[in-house]
């Protein structure tokens, strides 16, 4: 019920190197971590989006990046997980065990989820 096969960025990396990969690996969620691995933020297609419409998007990921994202555990519930992304307007949970990052939980995720749960 989640992405495991993750691309991360670190806060120095160029926004447009960013907005290439996403593009390149047909992501709309990007993890931001620092060099030990330890979670700092995430960059979303959104976030891109807002910036690119006010004409002067920053050039480091640090000044783009979310550097609150929603986490959860993989033990987390699945309802427990799809109320936290409607209450808190994200399109993507960061799952994290042992301080690491171990995958994403989107929400193509808990599509892919209830169409399994819907199929005859």
């Amino acid at each position: 019920w989640m992405s495991t096969d993750l691309v991360t960025l670190r806060p120095a990396d160029r926004v447009d190197l960013a907005a290439s990969m996403m593009a390149w690996r047909h992501v709309r969620h990007v993890p931001v971590e620092d060099d030990a691995g330890e979670l700092l933020g995430m960059l979303d297609l959104r976030r891109w989006l807002v910036a690119l419409s006010r004409g002067n998007p920053p050039e480091a990921v640090r000044d783009l990046m979310d550097p609150s994202p929603i986490v959860v555990s993989p033990e987390t519930d699945v309802r427990d997980a799809l109320a936290l992304l409607r209450t808190h307007d994200v399109t993507a949970l960061a799952v994290v065990e042992n301080d690491r990052l171990v995958g994403l939980m989107t929400e193509r995720d808990f599509l892919a989820l209830t169409e399994r749960l819907l199929a005859p």
